[in-house]
């Protein structure tokens, strides 16, 4: 590796859901999709934040840990986004 990071991606934040939301179709997530609709609930929510920190070697801050974050692809990207830059 160069030791360049590229910029978090959309594409990657969905790829990250698929991984903990196996049993959905990952066509139907796009950047807007209420990931709590489609069953995403506190463990998933746990599993899913932790896939994020380690994929984009972050963590979140506590003030970024709550339903809102959580809710779609774009709200996790825009909060990947506040701590890395």
């Amino acid at each position: 590796m160069n030791g360049i990071v590229s910029a978090p991606r959309i594409s990657d934040v969905i790829q990250l859901v698929i991984s903990v939301l196996p049993n959905t179709d990952p066509l139907a997530i796009s950047e807007s999709t209420d990931l709590y609709e489609l069953g995403l609930d506190s463990s998933a929510a746990v599993e899913l934040m932790l896939s994020i920190e380690g994929h984009f070697n972050m963590t979140f801050s506590d003030n970024l840990i709550d339903e809102s974050t959580f809710r779609t692809p774009r709200a996790l990207l825009n909060a990947v986004r506040q701590v890395v830059g």
